[in-house]
């Protein structure tokens, strides 16, 4: 398993499928793939989008697979398992080129202790990329990801496959890769907005299976899995959020937990990391959405949007509640993350 890069605080990027939409035009919900769509029509709107985040300040970068999946593809019309692919390494390696790209155009921010870029000893740690893979429920569609009601005949086999799949792929990627750019910028796998017990039983199980063929754990990038959880505590589903911790924290390829695309209402925040705190100690990481959303209209709730400075401020209290990784889900923005960075790190570059 990867090592988990989180020594200090690290400040994650914000939306991208929500912000492609609000700021650059894109209409994305008619697409099975969401964001991943753009890498078939306009993949440098994606490496910009990436380079805004990492000039707010953003330290982690994910790519634009959230919904990417086999099927997806198949139905805008891509069925060859090798344009699959292709699509999947293209989507990493526009976040590692933001990432390569802006070291080089602002080193001083980086302070480079030497040059493979394995150490940094300025005011920001090195980017890093997060290989972003959400919910099957993002594949069913219909908001199924911030349910958890995924149709009759749905199993844990069922997710324990449809997961398995896409991380043999991943891992497959990254073992024929051996660009030293990937090698030193790659570190994270993100598993997101899992919405209920019986999806994260089904993601241990998977992990077990695909990370499992690489016993060392070399080349492999350190996992963190996410839930989407309400101002309750409890998962979209309905589970208890602290029945649900101690089957990740018990699982050796998972190095960080926590929570996104929830929307932070006050006290809901403190109140789940506070959950996770009893639980682990693993570092935890933190992108609630900036806007909560009326299952009514289906449409963001217009009064409920929180503005960056607000926003910056709510991360310093999740950070100093014991959150290792912050930044934003849905309806954020490069200056939700500014925010975030201009508060964690004072002078920011």
């Amino acid at each position: 398993m990867g090592a988990t890069h989180v020594e200090r605080p690290h400040i994650l990027d914000g939306a991208l499928g929500t912000y492609l939409e609000s700021h650059h035009g894109q209409t994305l919900n008619d697409s099975p793939l969401w964001s991943a769509h753009l890498l078939t029509t306009d993949p440098q709107l994606l490496q910009r989008v990436h380079t805004e985040y990492l000039d707010a300040g953003a330290d982690i970068i994910t790519t634009a697979t959230y919904q990417a999946s086999a099927e997806g593809f198949r139905q805008i019309g891509v069925s060859d398992p090798t344009a699959i692919r292709h699509h999947f390494c293209q989507a990493i390696q526009l976040a590692v080129d933001s990432c390569e790209e802006y070291v080089q155009r602002h080193p001083e921010a980086f302070a480079l202790a030497s040059p493979t870029h394995l150490a940094s000893a300025g005011n920001r740690p090195l980017p890093q990329v997060a290989i972003s893979l959400g919910s099957y429920g993002a594949v069913v569609g219909q908001g199924a990801e911030y349910t958890g009601d995924f149709g009759q005949g749905c199993s844990v086999e069922t997710l324990r496959a449809f997961h398995r799949d896409r991380l043999v792929l991943v891992r497959d990627i990254l073992d024929k890769n051996h660009s030293t750019a990937w090698a030193r910028t790659v570190k994270w796998l993100a598993l997101e907005t899992v919405p209920c017990l019986m999806e994260l039983t089904a993601l241990v199980l998977a992990l077990e299976d695909a990370w499992a063929a690489d016993k060392d754990g070399k080349g492999l990038p350190a996992v963190w899995v996410t839930m989407a959880c309400s101002a309750t505590g409890n998962l979209k589903h309905g589970e208890p959020l602290s029945a649900c911790v101690p089957i990740l924290a018990n699982c050796p390829w998972i190095a960080a937990i926590g929570v996104n695309c929830t929307y932070p209402e006050p006290g809901a925040m403190d109140y789940l990391i506070d959950t996770f705190r009893a639980h682990t100690n693993k570092p935890l990481v933190c992108y609630p959405n900036a806007q909560q959303w009326n299952t009514t209209t289906n449409a963001w709730h217009q009064q409920s949007y929180i503005f960056p400075n607000t926003f910056g401020e709510m991360a310093m209290q999740w950070h100093q509640r014991g959150a290792t990784i912050m930044g934003g889900c849905c309806r954020t923005s490069p200056a939700h993350i500014l925010a975030i960075a201009q508060r964690l790190r004072p002078q920011p570059h």
